[in-house]
């Protein structure tokens, strides 16, 4: 994903931009989780019981694995998958927000692998072929809100209700500032 430049000439253009960036992500991420319910508890389970999986399908569980915080192998990704209902769980209520840098970097080198593809996967399997996608849309999701944060104040789009949040936020402190505090006795 290419990084924008900033010019001090066009914020509102570069907020624009981002506004329709931000809700085609977030868009492609509600796909990516709600092509999870496709998955059934049998479909896990048959991909746990692979004695010798394709390559491609140990990659997408080791991403998995690595958003997890466990060891990325295939011992690993069968025994997340041994409770296919908590596994399931697991993907779609992920905290997409709290993501470490580090393991953003890592999970970038399997995303960028030219073999993981949804459509690749798609040739191994079709349970890989969702949990692919929904590895490739929290690193994306995760990657574009660690830009946000990092763009100044001004930049970052707010909605109406926003503003009206953070103007209340903002006169809070205006008002305990104004209150004397009773005299020491």
């Amino acid at each position: 994903m290419e990084k924008k430049v900033f010019k001090k000439e066009e914020p509102q253009a570069l907020v624009d931009d981002d506004v329709e960036g931000d809700m085609m992500l977030k868009e492609r991420y509600n796909k990516a989780v709600s092509s999870l319910d496709i998955l059934k508890k049998s479909h896990i389970s048959e991909m746990k019981t692979l004695n010798k999986p394709k390559e491609e399908v140990v990659m997408v569980l080791q991403a998995v694995c690595l958003l997890h915080g466990v060891k990325e192998d295939w011992a690993t990704a069968q025994r997340l998958m041994n409770n296919p209902s908590n596994f399931l769980q697991g993907l779609k209520q992920f905290d997409k927000d709290n993501i470490s840098q580090g393991t953003l970097n890592k999970l970038k080198k399997y995303i960028n692998e030219p073999r993981f593809t949804p459509d690749n996967i798609a040739r191994f399997s079709h349970a890989a072929q969702f949990m692919c996608m929904w590895v490739i849309a929290i690193g994306n999701y995760a990657e574009v809100t660690k830009d946000m944060t990092s763009l100044p104040a001004q930049l970052i789009p707010t909605t109406p209700e926003a503003e009206v949040r953070n103007t209340r936020k903002a006169a809070v402190p205006k008002a305990t500032k104004s209150v004397k505090k009773p005299a020491a006795r």
